[in-house]
């Protein structure tokens, strides 16, 4: 809002919810436990959205918006004040001895702060790695025709399949995910 970034932001109920008895007891402590550490949460038997589902844990009002446009306005604000964002090059270690420093496949990068944000720790004291299994995640979107887009995000507890809608141009899209498969495994 302070930079007035148009990433199509507004508020929207999420909704993680099961088809499954097994789950149910989970999702009422889990929305207990949401709702007492402070967050808008509810326990709720039911969900605007065309699954058998038989509850869920209701976060009411949650952020929800566009990522990429937001993080290209937050990419050109880094750089109006004195960033730099460098692209198609790969770190390759961090120093933090006698200041920040990154070494990188062109050269050595020092910054005040370094922020690693990626889905994979790539600077891993920890061998955590070797935990971790590399998994691609298959999308589809597409319009939807009349008002029959689901209303708020959702997330199915046990599959993972995931649910929500944006607008594109004033027309209503929804985007369908979750099927995912190990990296390098046939599909």
């Amino acid at each position: 809002a302070e930079l007035g970034v148009d990433c199509g932001f507004t508020r929207a109920d999420s909704f993680v919810y099961t088809t499954k008895p097994e789950t149910v007891e989970t999702l009422e402590r889990e929305a207990e436990a949401a709702a007492e550490a402070g967050l808008p949460a509810t326990y709720v038997t039911d969900v605007d959205l065309d699954v058998p589902a038989i509850g869920a844990v209701k976060f009411a009002s949650q952020a929800h918006f566009h990522p990429r446009r937001w993080l290209l306005a937050l990419a050109d604000e880094i750089e109006k004040a004195g960033g730099k964002i460098v692209e198609g090059v790969r770190a390759e270690g961090v120093d933090e001895l006698g200041g920040t420093r990154v070494r990188t496949s062109s050269g050595e990068v020092r910054a005040g702060e370094v922020v690693v944000a990626t889905h994979y720790p790539v600077f891993d004291r920890g061998l955590y790695f070797a935990r971790l299994d590399p998994v691609r995640d298959l999308v589809v979107a597409g319009p939807i025709e009349g008002n029959h887009a689901p209303q708020g995000m959702f997330l199915d507890a046990d599959t993972h399949h995931s649910v929500r809608s944006y607008l594109n141009e004033g027309v209503p899209y929804t985007i369908v995910g979750g099927e995912h498969y190990r990296v390098g495994d046939s599909v």
